[in-house]
């Protein structure tokens, strides 16, 4: 008895089609990364627009375009050894030009360090303060 079958119904040939397919699918996310924009969104066209990228699967794309984002906007403070048990997570760390530096007495130095961030608003043609974004904190026993 002989089998014949053809040669796109071999592991082989399956392997290099899910490698290029692989491969065209990383182009695509490569290229939608680079769309992204850094621009605000007012608070009038937030849902709107937060439902527009949930519909066209475009959230997990901005979130890694956000982590490319620190050779612009670097977190060298938040990295630093002495802050790393400040952070619950490695992947979400503040900024350094808007980080909330906390109020501490003299004696405490480089003490100053936590995990949140400014969120600034355009008040009279200027940027101001509006909000302070953190993490949720982690629970120990």
């Amino acid at each position: 008895m002989i089998f014949s079958r053809s040669y796109k119904d071999t592991p082989a040939a399956k392997k290099k089609a899910a490698i290029r397919k692989n491969k065209k699918l990383k182009a695509l996310e490569e290229k939608r990364i680079g769309q992204v924009s850094m621009n605000s969104v007012s608070c009038e066209t937030f849902l709107s627009s937060y439902k527009k990228k949930l519909k066209d699967q475009f959230l997990p794309i901005e979130f890694k375009a956000l982590g490319r984002s620190s050779e612009e906007y670097p977190q060298l403070i938040a990295s630093l050894p002495c802050n790393f048990q400040k952070n619950n997570s490695r992947n979400v760390l503040p900024y350094d030009h808007s980080r909330v530096c906390l109020d501490t007495p003299p004696t405490m130095v480089d003490n100053d360090y936590i995990n949140a961030n400014f969120i600034f608003k355009m008040q009279n043609a200027k940027r101001v303060k509006a909000y302070i974004a953190a993490r949720d904190l982690y629970q120990t026993q």
